[in-house]
């Protein structure tokens, strides 16, 4: 959702998918791999799972030295999980040392940790 609008939404199982519109959007998905794949990249760690996190509490601004001191990491470990966000799109640096998520970065990592969280936990009770 954006606002009150409804920008998509989606069966959460291949049978609630008309067979037609399911191939169509498989089919759509290989042009998009690259993408994707820096997303998924930027966000398969925890550190970077924990700055997106920092600036989307604290922020919207964060410098490097208050990532160190907050989320208890080296100079290297920062230096390196912000360089794989910047790479993957979702973080920004609008001046030296400074870093704040991108536009794309707070959609991305909304949408991706906390809708798998909220399906990951359904899917648990689902199954009990």
């Amino acid at each position: 959702m954006r606002g009150n609008d409804v920008l998509w939404e989606m069966p959460l199982f291949t049978d609630g998918w008309p067979k037609d519109d399911l191939d169509e959007e498989l089919e759509g998905l290989e042009t998009e791999f690259d993408s994707l794949s820096e997303v998924f990249d930027a966000l398969s760690h925890k550190n970077r799972l924990m700055i997106m996190k920092s600036l989307l509490e604290e922020g919207p601004t964060l410098n490097f030295s208050a990532l160190m001191r907050e989320l208890n990491m080296n100079p290297k470990m920062v230096r390196e999980s912000t360089r794989k966000l910047r790479e993957g799109g979702l973080l920004r640096q609008p001046e030296r040392g400074k870093y704040e998520c991108s536009r794309a970065g707070q959609a991305s990592f909304l949408t991706l940790t906390l809708t798998l969280k909220h399906l990951l936990r359904a899917l648990e009770n689902e199954g009990s």
